[in-house]
């Protein structure tokens, strides 16, 4: 295909691939530009950057473009402070940092340190905070790591006294809660066991089977203990929440985008096996979320959809 300005676009063929939806038949000619990963899909990309990257470059008007941008992003930012344990922490960015860099101070009128500086664990900055959680006393923090935009994440631990990190390394994360147990010993945490490939970014294919570990922090991964699985619902998502008073395991599954099931169970002392619950929510008709509780009855809220 020739624009009128003498590009040559790239040829893309039609497909006769077909979506039923609510008994409505829609045509979906370009279905297979949604595999990132096949040799045509590669091609075609390949073939678009040849013609918009010349082009790009020699627009007179981007170099103008980006140096207003930068001029106008460039100032420092700061996050709220928040106080975990005896610590205040926050979160700053010089300007054009590609990760804002995570501050501690032992008093509000203390020396702010360095705590964790995402930009130092990638040549080019694409490692980012995703997902965290302190420990109930606040010296422990769990912290999951993002490369290059992607979903899927690894967690690790550090120390927070000394900065020093744990061994392990939790692998195949993904769409996961963080959540510690009051003893301070481990987390909940989401993971897909079967998942096989590189986490770069570029990953379309919805993950199935998601199960809900409980990870003792100073213990390998293989060590961890499986708790809840639905497997009769492949695609169901996995969130799970302690109760403020400990004693509690609170579990919400989503399906899609909105609705969840809730489910209960009390914590065990040692948590050595699967955790039998029992469901509170047993319909999708909304979004539900744990309120609080008293000790004894769990009190959720429901939010209309």
């Amino acid at each position: 295909m020739q624009s009128n300005n003498g590009m040559e676009y790239p040829k893309v063929h039609r497909e006769d691939t077909v979506e039923e939806l609510h008994g409505i038949r829609i045509p979906d000619p370009y279905r297979w530009l949604e595999d990132p990963d096949s040799e045509e899909t590669k091609a075609f990309v390949d073939a678009q950057n040849a013609i918009t990257l010349p082009y790009l470059e020699k627009c007179h008007d981007r170099e103008r473009i980006k140096s207003k941008l930068t001029e106008l992003w460039d100032y420092p930012k700061y996050s709220c402070p928040f106080r975990r344990g005896n610590r205040y922490f926050f979160f700053m960015n010089t300007g054009l940092q590609n990760q804002s860099v995570m501050y501690v101070q032992d008093t509000l009128e203390g020396e702010a340190k360095v705590f964790l500086d995402p930009n130092k664990l990638s040549e080019d900055g694409t490692i980012a905070i995703s997902g965290s959680a302190f420990s109930e006393d606040g010296e422990i923090y769990a912290y999951g790591l993002s490369s290059s935009g992607s979903d899927w994440i690894t967690v690790q631990f550090k120390k927070v006294s000394s900065g020093e990190d744990f061994p392990e390394v939790l692998e195949k994360v993904k769409f996961s809660s963080l959540t510690w147990t009051h003893d301070h010993k481990g987390i909940f945490y989401g993971r897909y066991i079967d998942h096989e490939g590189v986490a770069d970014g570029t990953e379309t294919v919805s993950s199935e089977n998601q199960k809900l570990f409980y990870h003792r922090v100073g213990t390998p991964q293989s060590e961890d203990v499986l708790v809840v699985e639905f497997p009769e619902h492949p695609k169901w998502r996995i969130g799970a929440e302690v109760s403020d008073c400990g004693r509690h395991l609170i579990i919400t599954t989503h399906q899609d985008c909105r609705d969840n099931l809730l489910y209960h169970a009390p914590l065990p002392e040692s948590i050595t096996s699967k955790i039998n619950l029992t469901c509170i929510i047993d319909t999708f008709e909304a979004d539900y979320e744990f309120f609080r509780s008293d000790g004894l009855r769990i009190i959720s809220v429901c939010l209309p959809t």
